[in-house]
């Protein structure tokens, strides 16, 4: 019964808060974004209420603003609560007060919109406390939507979306620093508890009433990371969010969020929500500078998306980092893009933590115990970005030619050189230096450097010289970086030197390029240099050669060098004439034991071809060819004969009429099949010798293309992980009437779906698309199993897990109320049959249910 009062006490005050508060619309005129309301159209935004253009949301967070957090701000307390407690106990509430303020003026400036909206960004994810709105007896501060306001305009001026992401919730959702509250950790105390649940409700309530109809809001993110609950709990409460926001505001999209899987979402159909986004925080611990683990944590993602829940809603990555390498960023945000998912980066800013923030600074940490008032003052009052931080150039440009993805192509960016024309290559001491014909990105060349010494560059050992390709010098002077493509036949993934050398023979430092962007392991990656790093001692602007230099010991070869605005600018347009080739094109794909077709062809000859002696070389161990060749055309091109070894078919063919003169074309249909015991992988189909001849009998050999293909092989690594899972959930679950455990005949039907799951992954003859549906029906059968869990007993009015005379007795005190009466939203949940009054209708309900406890 206390608990009830209590809850009624906070109720009552919160709801005289109406009286006394009365808010005010933020200027929803000021915005930028003409007819920019956002609504959700299956999987993607639309402007125009859902009818307009579509929109990708992309930008970044304003971490450590709203909701300090030690790690990666100016401060080192440990939460935000604490902080305040500590400054009011030390200071009184009033100073504490002041110096909250000039760390929020300092540290969030007019200016930080502005770079956002130059690094291409169209959104803003506005992380916000409770305690920043609330007073502790749950009424709103007279300051409350101050600083939101703010932000709000200031973003709508330069047509910024906001996303208002609760981070700190009454209570904490989660128990963690980034909540604002670890007084219970790793937990919090908001779930289960009705006064912190009420007070969330009602800010949300304040929050939709003050913001509905403005079009600069993109979404209502209901909780950050709300691990104190999980599955039904979590997603009860999201619903009671829900409905409650939409009661007052039913156009804005509203976000919720996974812990920590989309298999950790219900089906929005369950609830009958519309219009509302599912966020996803994606950081991959495990060996964070690595692209390839990075790229393994990201392709994850994929399939729990698209087989294991197939959601019909938007998806928006919130939160995440791909740490220090820029590698894993560019493949990341490729793959975000592909999927059609939204982003925004974890943060904007930070302190002293390397590639989490678009900008990095050093400023003075506050210490909140020892610090006087005067130096908390002045340390707060300069923490603005101009003055104490720096941007983080190599993530914050690979990242902008994301959120803007024209920028890739757009930059300005000029060939130094691709090695397609002729090269001349030289070598420092302790290497030798080539241009390599066997080994290049598609066809043509590179330089190939083999390192005998082991040092570290100084620009006069270890390397190749690279010359411009097109003129005695090159002016880099437009560029911000070097964009160097490399192969490393070493075991070890590497990092590159670079030392440039003007016309006059100056030598620039030699400087390494990103340093946690290495050259991989027998493959060809890509890094760069930040060409301010390089110094001033050479001329940019007029390079004469470039050294490329490693330091250990082994054979690389570089290929596409290029100067441009980004790490992730795509190669510039061709600088040399186009190379007559021969092509192989189609799919890029098969699964081992089927069959797969290719398309011969000439492009870029510009002279007549009567004849040609064509040879294409395979692997014998994963392909067969499938004879016969078949002409495309056979009164234009005619297949002569061929012959046919394993792993090569050698075709001679003649063109006829017009395709004499004009013999670029597709010609003829090769097909090949992939072995069944061919293991999974890439595998090349090589065009390795073409002979054109012309009408007077004169050869030419022209250059044929290689086409990659990727052999697969069934895959039911994700179902059977599924099925662990699913075998696990049942096993431990127990049948009963109590809390934590499941209706009798959940974990029959459970086991049945494990079952039939474990009949398609043992079975063979099946295709993709079935272990993909089977992968399906089983996630949706946990879930649902998950879901069934028992989080209260129906008639369990006293909370004693259980159902006896004493609920009997709670309910018979109420016995008359009605639903007009003072008091009832304290008894209602007593009205078992919904009628608005207790009666005996609900007595003698209760009492069956006592006999049949």
């Amino acid at each position: 019964m206390k608990k009830i009062l209590t809850l009624f006490t906070a109720l009552a005050l919160v709801c005289s808060t109406l009286a006394l508060y009365s808010p005010s619309k933020v200027n929803a005129a000021e915005t930028n974004l003409p007819s920019a309301f956002l609504k959700t159209d299956g999987k993607i935004l639309r402007d125009n209420n859902g009818t307009g253009n579509k929109v990708v949301l992309r930008g970044t967070n304003a971490g450590s603003w709203l909701v300090q957090e030690g790690w990666m701000g100016a401060t080192n307390a440990p939460d935000q609560l604490t902080m305040i407690k500590t400054f009011t106990t030390r200071f009184g509430e009033e100073k504490a007060l002041t110096l909250i303020k000039a760390y929020e003026d300092s540290w969030w400036q007019e200016q930080d919109f502005d770079n956002i909206k130059e690094m291409g960004m169209n959104t803003i994810r506005l992380p916000f406390g409770y305690f920043e709105m609330l007073n502790e007896d749950g009424t709103m501060k007279s300051t409350a939507f101050d600083r939101m306001d703010w932000f709000i305009n200031e973003s709508a001026k330069r047509g910024l979306y906001v996303i208002l992401d609760m981070h700190a919730a009454p209570g904490s959702q989660n128990g963690k620093d980034h909540s604002g509250d670890i007084s219970i950790p790793d937990k919090g105390n908001l779930f289960k508890n009705e006064t912190n649940m009420a007070k969330t409700v009602f800010l949300w309530e304040q929050i939709a009433e003050r913001y509905k109809g403005n079009p600069t809001i993109a979404t209502y993110d209901l909780l950050n990371e709300p691990g104190g609950a999980l599955h039904k709990e979590q997603w009860d409460f999201y619903d009671t969010l829900y409905k409650a926001i939409r009661a007052i505001d039913p156009d804005h999209i509203i976000t919720v969020e996974s812990i920590w899987e989309p298999m950790d979402m219900p089906d929005p159909a369950l609830y009958g929500w519309e219009n509302i986004i599912y966020s996803y925080h994606f950081y991959g611990w495990n060996n964070t500078n690595s692209s390839i683990s990075q790229k393994t944590f990201t392709d994850s993602k994929v399939p729990m998306v698209n087989e294991l829940t197939k959601y019909n809603v938007p998806l928006l990555v919130g939160e995440f980092t791909l740490f220090s390498n820029l590698q894993s960023w560019e493949y990341a945000l490729n793959l975000y893009e592909e999927q059609d998912w939204m982003w925004t980066t974890w943060s904007y800013k930070t302190v002293n933590q390397g590639s989490w923030g678009l900008y990095n600074g050093n400023p003075s940490k506050v210490n909140i115990n020892t610090d006087s008032y005067e130096t908390i003052l002045s340390k707060w009052s300069n923490v603005d970005t101009a003055r104490a931080f720096s941007k983080n150039h190599y993530y914050a440009d690979t990242i902008s030619n994301f959120a803007d993805p024209a920028r890739s192509t757009t930059n300005s960016k000029e060939w130094y050189q691709n090695f397609e024309g002729e090269t001349v290559v030289e070598a420092g001491a302790d290497s030798t230096a080539s241009v390599d014909s066997e080994r290049a990105i598609g066809t043509g060349n590179s330089a190939k450097l083999v390192v005998t010494g082991s040092a570290i560059p100084t620009g006069t050992q270890q390397y190749v010289s690279i010359k411009p390709a097109d003129a005695e010098t090159f002016d880099a002077s437009f560029a911000k970086y070097l964009i160097i493509n490399g192969y490393n036949a070493t075991s070890t993934a590497r990092t590159v030197y670079v030392t440039f050398v003007d016309k006059n023979g100056k030598l620039s430092s030699t400087v390494q390029t990103h340093g946690n962007t290495t050259l991989l392991s027998n493959q060809w990656s890509k890094t760069a240099l930040l060409l301010s790093s390089a110094g001033t001692n050479a001329d940019l602007s007029e390079i004469k050669e470039i050294r490329i230099a490693m330091r250990y010991a082994g054979t690389y070869n570089f290929d596409n060098i290029f100067f441009g605005q980004s790490f992730s600018d795509t190669l510039p347009a061709s600088a040399v004439p186009l190379q007559a080739t021969a092509t192989l094109t189609g799919s890029e794909s098969v699964t081992a034991g089927l069959n797969v077709d290719l398309t011969y062809g000439l492009k870029n000859t510009n002279k007549e071809i009567i004849a040609q002696d064509v040879t294409i070389s395979y692997d014998s161990s994963k392909l067969e060819f499938v004879p016969d060749p078949i002409s495309l055309n056979e009164d234009r091109f005619v297949v002569a004969d061929y012959e046919n070894s394993p792993g090569h078919i050698r075709i001679l063919g003649v063109h006829l009429e017009d395709y004499q003169v004009s013999p670029n074309k597709e010609l003829m249909k090769l097909t090949f099949h992939a072995l069944p015991d061919a293991s999974a992988g890439s595998t090349s189909i090589t065009v390795s010798n073409v002979i054109v001849a012309d009408g007077n009998g004169v050869e030419t050999t022209l250059t044929g293309e290689t086409h990659q293909l990727q052999i697969n092989v069934l895959d039911k690594a994700v179902l059977h992980t599924l099925i662990s899972q699913a075998q696990a959930a049942h096993d431990s679950a127990i049948e009963g009437k109590l809390i934590g455990q499941y209706p009798a005949g959940t974990k029959a039907i459970l086991q049945t779906a494990i079952n039939a799951a474990n009949a398609v992954a043992q079975y063979t003859n099946v295709t993709q698309d079935t272990i993909a549906q089977a992968t399906s029906d089983l996630a949706a059968a946990l879930q649902s199993f998950q879901g069934s869990v028992i989080v209260s007993i129906p008639g369990d009015i006293n909370d004693d897990q259980r159902v006896s005379v004493g609920d009997l007795a709670v309910m018979a005190k109420s016995y008359g109320m009605k639903s007009t009466d003072a008091g009832w939203s304290l008894v209602s949940k007593y009205d078992l049959n919904g009628d608005n009054q207790i009666d005996i209708v609900d007595l003698v309900m209760l009492s069956k249910m006592i006999l049949n406890w």
